[in-house]
């Protein structure tokens, strides 16, 4: 399976949910900085 088969299925790659979690951890610490 592709990466996007993976997305579509929602079977993510723990690499991107590893990203993804990152991304929202400095969303958080943006907003919680301003």
């Amino acid at each position: 399976m592709t990466m996007e088969e993976d997305i579509q299925a929602g079977k993510h790659p723990k690499t991107y949910c590893q990203e993804l979690e990152e991304e929202i951890e400095a969303l958080q610490e943006y907003l919680c900085a301003t």
